[in-house]
């Protein structure tokens, strides 16, 4: 049996904003819960940024969902995000795995897209939490 793919999201495909790659995310995986990414967030307007960044940075805030069909979600993300492999050079995100931690629950390796331009004079998002920083509440946590 194939070992479980895992995906990290932060931004618009969270639950808390309605997108339909979103929707395609959640009809497709199963929520594990929320998750931890050692890095830094950035608002870029219309959508957020997360980059690397050492531990003990104040995290990127954002779900991890276990993939039911990897292969799709995966492909329709990536072209989604602008990384599938006919996208124009350089890409503006690569989706690449990290270590994201787990609420209560250790920590798994997760794919997650990073921003994959210079992020000097962008603003960052207060606590990592892109959902709170849009929406001005708290969000979901079932």
């Amino acid at each position: 049996m194939p070992e479980t793919q895992h995906l990290f999201v932060y931004g618009l495909l969270r639950r808390d904003f309605a997108n339909p790659m979103g929707r395609l995310l959640q009809a497709n995986g199963r929520r594990v819960g929320p998750g931890v990414l050692a890095g830094r967030l950035f608002d870029l307007g219309a959508y957020p940024a997360a980059v690397d960044a050492p531990r003990g940075a104040a995290g990127v805030i954002g779900e991890v969902y276990a993939l039911e069909r990897p292969d799709y979600v995966l492909r329709a993300l990536d072209r989604f995000e602008g990384c599938a492999p006919g996208d124009p050079e350089p890409h503006l995100y690569v989706r690449e795995e990290r270590e994201i931690a787990l609420e209560d629950r250790g920590s798994t390796r997760a794919w997650v897209y990073l921003y994959n331009r210079e992020t000097r004079g962008l603003p960052a998002v207060p606590g990592g939490d892109y959902a709170r920083h849009r929406l001005g509440s708290r969000p979901r946590r079932n």
